[in-house]
């Protein structure tokens, strides 16, 4: 108990105040009588003394007071009104939209604290006197009560003297603290504050806090959790604990310097039951039953310490999952340490030796530890301090790798091949990199945690990450720096991953049986696999400065998540799905005029929009091109090993990389210039003989002079101008913003081949002799080649963040060469030809018949990447020429040439993975454009299933769902419906089939049907919602259907997903992007005024720059497709 009373002593915050003075200095008479009024109570004997005060009667001090106030108003009119005049009459008005230097209109300009004192910080960011070195964080959730009580005690070091500490909670109460200097001695607490705005907490001492010096802050909290249930055994709802913590919500969990450069180590401790487990980004070292103190049946289970972790890395889950466990590979030892290890030392880095100890000693989480023999702990500051725990890492190599060493490659004459169904070759160094095995001998163990009805399926996850990440830090040269690697299943979850360092959660819903889901969905689940591996190292080793800088690292993940699986599985189309998923789709969103530059448009808090991670992708593309794929991984192996459990900012990669090519290469100014300028060039080629000229400009689609009544002299004069030269004008942009600056010249290699100099066709021992680069720094260059080609193709492999616009000679050699031999390009090539071909042409910079050309070729393509985009743009045209008149010939045109493509691939769900892929993207599009073999196949199958139980392959459950519903028999409609129920109603159903149901009863041509459907719409989730109204639209009855409805249904839509909200506004896209005709434009725009203000409005105004260029496009290029096909083909 004494040592209760002095930790309360040093605790305790009051103030003695001292008495107010000056009353004694009274005189007697004084201090009993004022004006009469005894200061005892009772009346005075006498009337007041006068003592030489003049009085005056109450009418003239009243009129005396009256003429002393008008002569005030009178003086204050003249001053307003009798000033001198400007002759300006607007002068010493504030101009619209003028702010003045340092106001926030967002708060007051002094802030005020919750007791209702002013909050001394004034700044929305922490202070840089104090830095925290490591937490000593103890958590108490009770699951039961859903009550969390903790104490974290945080070793400060000063840099700067001051007697003050800022940090961050939110929605935490308080109970206790204390602040304790270098001798032990607690320093007095003045006052504590709280800013609920900014979640700040100020904490105020009597003594200055020592320049150089260690000070260690102790705070008590008590807090509620948000209820996670999931099913249990027998339907029994069970309760968990778990953080997933973004950037900025750590403060919602435990006080701390929730800053993303403030990385500090933790020594974490949870008190659980005995029939839970405890989890956290280490192991377990210790398990100490402390029933006796805190609870009947309850343990505190001790965690080693962390190396220094960003706030939003640090995670812990308390649940009574079961366990499955997955030991590495058998070329790599154990991580672990035995149970005698040394002490930690607080730096972050392991103890000599700790890496190579043996796993026989060491504790296991659900190991039971009872240790009734230990003294009791009367609070939880003893609890921590009396542990004497350490870290366990993984040993990291003793010297740094020899310049031999790092750059092992294989040998062409060892190099071995793979040979897909295609027939296509591949070299085994494109497709694996073997790394030195000799450098990394030690990798985690793998944990899969999950309830017991989903536990049969870790161990998918568990296999392939082990894959993933033992590969990755071979690549890296970079051993991972724990001994373990855990992964929780969640039932309430936003994403289907979260990664942090040692601990990733995923949500139950992405544990599927790989044979429950299409091949592409199963593919798209080892992506994010990869992604939450990627981001152990990039994320958990090394973490942004300011979440300002996210975007690199979110990009290094995008990119190298789906690099990685490329060379791991090279018969699975990563490289084309990172092309069409990331670049190609960025690309055609930064055509859209108004998205700024990623330094400018990232956002502060590191919550960035999906399309400045895509570009952030692909420009880490093109720096690996740049450069080489050999320097860039050893660039990030040295970024890595730099910073380690440190942060960086994006200069300090670009620094590594041209300190790695001896800056003879325009690096660090090409990345600096792409990721501080917005949009992106566009190339125009020409060929003249053996000569290359090759200009660069800002891309801009044609001008929209269509969504014009009467369009101004000036406009046609422009047009016409532009109709006469090679690119053409700025567009006029209907959202009111600038396009991209004329004068902006980008830096960027140029990869290119052409017929006679093709690397693709090239033998292995010449490739790297036979490489075609060149580096673009101005707005002009001329290329002489040494020889006479039939046509050039830039950007070869896809890896430059450009469009390329040809001559019309060479684009038309280039799509003879497509139709006689495609595989004289690569892969990468053909999408990006694809890409390319459509996307000029939407834009109206080179005529359709070259597109039309283009599809005639597609009954020769064997790869997934280039038929999927071809698709997709297809699929584009079909919803937005529905009201056209060339709309009859086109559909017949597409539906001959589809029919040929599945002829070759067959009708069963067979052959390689690439083929699986392939085959329903050609059969869906088929039934879209109501091919009618495929529309009864589709049938067939949606028959058979319901007469004789055959089950539908997940692979052509789309397929037969949606050609069903369009063969325009209400009893397949109703199939799908009944499905959509019954799948809805299921627990472990698949959000992937729910989908495919939704965008099925969404595409019927039947309009009672489609209005049956809106009338349930507005009960549907979000992104249901987005699905239904988006399949909707897209057909010839639905579009202005589906319109009505959303005016008509306006404020439902309001209260249900907010005013201005982003989710409001996918929804207008959703009905409204289709649009091909001025009356379409016109409609989206008074419902863009009619939304206002909010942040889906940048959304909405995209929208409306995508429907001026459609409706630009129809009316320039309907006429010339339908002379086009009919000049060719006889319907």
């Amino acid at each position: 108990m004494k040592r209760r009373n002095d930790y309360k002593v040093a605790m305790a915050e009051s103030v003695e105040l001292e008495p107010l003075g000056g009353m004694d200095k009274l005189s007697e008479t004084d201090s009993k009588k004022r004006n009469g009024i005894n200061k005892f109570g009772g009346d005075s004997s006498s009337r007041p003394v006068r003592d030489g005060v003049a009085v005056c009667s109450q009418k003239r001090a009243l009129f005396v007071t009256a003429i002393v106030l008008g002569t005030l108003l009178a003086t204050a009119l003249v001053i307003a009104y009798a000033g001198p005049q400007t002759v300006c009459p607007c002068a010493g008005k504030i101009p619209p939209g003028y702010v003045p230097d340092g106001y926030n209109s967002s708060e007051p300009f002094q802030p005020i604290a919750t007791n209702g004192q002013p909050f001394p910080w004034l700044l929305p960011t922490l202070p840089n006197n104090v830095k925290p070195n490591r937490y000593i964080l103890t958590i108490h959730p009770n699951l039961t009560t859903l009550d969390v009580k903790g104490q974290v005690s945080i070793e400060l070091y000063v840099e700067k003297e001051t007697n003050f500490v800022v940090l961050h909670a939110q929605d935490l109460n308080i109970t206790e603290k204390a602040l304790v200097g270098p001798k032990g001695f607690a320093l007095k607490i003045l006052r504590m504050l709280e800013y609920t705005p900014r979640q700040q907490l100020y904490i105020e001492t009597r003594e200055k806090l020592r320049k150089k010096a260690n000070y260690t802050l102790s705070i008590r909290w008590h807090s509620k959790m948000i209820l996670d249930q999931f099913e249990g055994d027998f339907d029994m709802k069970k309760t968990l604990a778990a953080t997933v913590l973004k950037p900025g919500s750590t403060r919602k969990a435990f006080p701390c310097f929730d800053e993303p450069h403030l990385r500090a180590a933790f020594k974490i401790s949870l008190f659980r039951d005995r029939f839970h487990i405890g989890l956290s980004n280490s192991i377990v070292q210790d398990t100490d039953d402390v029933g006796f103190y805190m609870g009947t049946g309850l343990l505190r289970d001790d965690f080693a310490e962390t190396p220094p972790l960003p706030p939003d890395s640090v995670s812990w889950v308390i649940s009574d999952f079961k366990r499955e466990l997955l030991e590495p590979s058998a070329k790599y030892q154990k991580v672990n340490a035995s149970s005698n290890g040394a002490p930690g030392t607080g730096t972050g880095k392991p103890s000599a030796g700790t890496a190579g100890a043996s796993m026989g000693n060491g504790k296991s989480i659900t190991s039971k530890v009872a240790k009734t023999d230990k003294k009791p702990f009367r609070h939880l500051t003893a609890v921590l301090l009396s542990k004497n725990l350490f870290k366990l890492t993984n040993n990291p190599p003793t010297k740094e790798p020899s310049q031999i060493e790092s750059n092992v490659t294989i040998n062409a004459g060892e190099s071995a091949t793979i040979v897909k169904s295609n027939g296509t070759v591949l070299q085994e160094q494109d497709t694996v990199w073997t790394g030195d095995t000799a450098m990394i001998r030690t990798a985690p163990a793998y944990s899969f945690y999950a309830p017991e009805t989903h536990i049969a399926k870790g161990s998918f996850i568990l296999h392939t990450s082990r894959d993933i990440l033992e590969y990755l830090q071979q690549w890296l040269s970079v051993a991972y720096p724990l001994s373990k690697l855990d992964f929780v299943a969640l039932p309430s979850l936003l994403d289907d991953l979260s990664s942090s360092l040692g601990l990733i959660v995923c949500r139950t819903s992405f544990l599927n049986e790989p044979t429950a889901i299409s091949s592409k969905e199963y593919h798209m689940s080892v992506v994010k696999i990869s992604e939450g591996i990627v981001k152990q190292y990039f994320g958990g080793l090394i973490s942004p400065k300011a979440w300002k800088h996210k975007w690199l690292w979110e990009g290094l993940i995008r990119y190298l998540s789906r690099f990685l699986l490329a060379t791991i599985q090279p018969l699975w189309p990563m490289k084309e799905l990172f092309l069409i998923d990331t670049l190609t789709k960025a690309l055609d969103i930064d055509a859209l005029q108004g998205w700024e530059s990623i330094s400018v448009g990232a956002s502060d808090s590191g919550n960035n929009d999906p399309f400045y991670v895509d570009k952030s992708a692909a420009l880490m593309s093109m720096l690996q091109s740049a450069i080489g794929e050999r320097n860039f991984r050893q660039c990030l192996g040295k970024f890595l090993k730099t910073y380690q459990f440190q942060t960086a900012e994006p200069s300090d990669l670009w620094a590594i990389c041209a300190k790695q090519v001896n800056n003879s290469k325009y690096v660090k100014e090409m990345m600096n210039q792409w990721t501080n300028t917005a949009a992106f060039p566009l190339l125009n080629v020409t060929m003249n003989g053996t000569s290359l000229i090759v200009r660069q400009t800002g891309f801009r689609p044609a001008e929209y002079l269509a969504i014009y009544d009467e369009p101004t002299e000036e406009i046609e004069l422009e047009g016409e101008a532009a109709r006469t030269t090679t690119t053409t004008a700025a567009p006029v942009d209907p959202t009111g913003k600038s396009g991209p600056d004329a004068g902006s010249r980008w830096i960027f290699p140029i990869h290119y081949i052409t017929d006679v100099l093709n690397t693709n066709e090239t033998s292995i021992e010449n490739k790297e002799q036979q490489s075609l680069i060149i580096w673009l720094n101005s707005s002009e260059v001329i290329i002489t080649l040494n020889h006479t080609a039939q046509w050039i193709k830039l950007n070869h492999g896809q890896t430059g963040y450009y469009r390329v616009l040809y001559d019309e000679a060479n684009w038309a050699k280039l799509v003879e060469q497509m139709q006689i031999n495609n595989a004289v390009f690569s892969t990468q090539d053909r999408v990006g030809l694809v890409s390319d071909i459509f996307t000029l042409c939407h834009a109206n910079l080179i005529p359709c018949h070259a597109a039309m050309e283009l599809i005639s070729y597609f009954p020769k393509e064997k790869e997934w990447g280039p038929i999927v985009l071809g698709t997709s743009h297809l699929e584009k045209w079909r919803k937005i020429l529905k009201y056209s008149e060339c709309y009859l010939v086109l559909a017949e045109y597409v539906r001959q040439n589809l029919e040929k493509s599945i002829q070759v691939l067959g009708w069963e769900d067979t052959g390689e993975d690439e083929t699986k892929l392939l085959r329903p993207v050609l059969m869906l599009s088929a039934a879209l454009w109501e091919e009618a073999e495929t529309i009864k196949f589709a049938k067939g199958l949606v028959t058979n299933f319901t007469t004789h139980s055959i089950p539908i392959p997940p692979n052509l459950r789309s397929v037969a769902y949606i050609g069903s519903v369009l063969s325009g028999e209400f009893q397949y409609w109703q199939f799908c419906w009944d499905r959509y129920m019954a799948v809805r109603r299921e627990k472990s159903s698949v959000l992937e089939e729910r989908m495919e149901l939704l965008r099925a009863l969404g595409v019927t041509k039947d309009a009672w049907l489609q209005n049956r459907l809106l009338s349930h719409v507005i009960t549907l989730p979000v992104f249901e919602i987005v699905q239904v109204l988006d399949a909707i639209a897209g057909t010839p009855t639905g579009g202005a259907m589906a319109c009505r409805f959303l005016q008509a249904k306006w404020f439902d839509f309001q209260s249900k997903l907010g005013r201005g909200t982003v989710q409001f506004a996918r929804v207008i896209s959703a009905i409204t992007q289709y649009g091909s005709t001025k009356f379409d434009y016109d409609e989206l725009k008074s419902l863009v005024e009619r939304f206002g203000d909010g942040p889906g409005l940048k959304l909405l105004n995209m929208t409306l720059s995508t429907v001026a260029a459609n409706v630009e496009w129809v009316s320039r290029s309907q006429a010339s497709i339908y002379s086009w096909i009919e000049s060719k083909y006889h319907f």
